[in-house]
């Protein structure tokens, strides 16, 4: 087993930072901030059963407000979902694009080593028919030169059988 002097050290993290002050700010924090919600509401409710028209007022600011920020919330998140929407479409034009283009570079190629086989064979071929012509060409002028000296020879000695 390793020996516990032997750990790494680690990097002090600030959101860890429990300390007796800093709980006691959080929490005093919180108190004030439920107070202050607390005592808005508890205004509110008073203003409404007093029917006090710079309350009502206060509260249908309030409420407009909240609904301006509610619906402008609404439509960034409609924007940003709008935005990812394009930004995908976007994205798969692209990797079919993308594919396509390989596809079309995949079959070019093909087709280049195709022609080039082709090339290759149709010369083979031609080398072929012209060493098979030449070939031909050189058998027949030995036989007529076989013959010529045949043909020579009984025409100048002729034969003892006659």
């Amino acid at each position: 087993m390793a020996s516990i002097l032997l750990r790494r050290k680690r990097v002090h993290n600030p959101h860890n930072n429990t300390s007796f002050e800093a709980q006691w700010a959080k929490d005093q924090a919180k108190l004030e901030a439920r107070r202050a919600n607390t005592a808005a509401r508890n205004a509110a409710i008073l203003g409404r059963l007093q029917k006090d028209p710079q309350q009502t007022e206060r509260e249908r600011i309030k409420q407009a407000a909240d609904l301006r920020e509610y619906m402008t919330q609404v439509k960034e998140q409609a924007a940003r979902a709008k935005a990812a929407d394009v930004k995908e479409a976007e994205e798969i034009v692209a990797r079919e694009n993308k594919i396509m283009r390989e596809e079309a570079d995949r079959e070019q190629t093909k087709r280049d080593w195709s022609a080039t086989m082709m090339k290759q064979n149709r010369d083979l071929c031609e080398y072929r028919y012209a060493a098979r012509q030449a070939m031909t060409a050189k058998s027949k002028a030995d036989d007529a030169n076989l013959n010529v000296g045949d043909n020579h020879f009984m025409s100048r000695f002729g034969t003892s059988l006659q």
